[in-house]
């Protein structure tokens, strides 16, 4: 997945999408410090978005009973060497 050095990517691998269309989301923290991002239930907050038949995007109906807190990735590690 790309990822380039020195910075945070966020990513989504179409070609894992399954058969209802989900599409996995990776975000990637290629940089020197940890990354805090706010989070629900353990899920960063990103806006879900679809394109309706006239090609407008959208939101779909928002979900709730979600409690925020905060997901920090951490910096890439040291390979461990056996």
């Amino acid at each position: 997945m790309p990822a380039p050095e020195g910075k945070v990517t966020l990513w989504a691998d179409f070609a894992g999408a399954d058969e209802g269309g989900h599409v996995p989301l990776y975000l990637v923290n290629q940089t020197d410090v940890p990354q805090p991002f706010d989070s629900q239930d353990g899920d960063v907050y990103i806006k879900l978005e679809y394109q309706d038949e006239a090609g407008r995007w959208r939101r779909p109906r928002a979900r709730s009973g979600r409690l925020p807190f905060k997901l920090t990735p951490p910096p890439p590690q040291e390979p461990v060497k056996p």
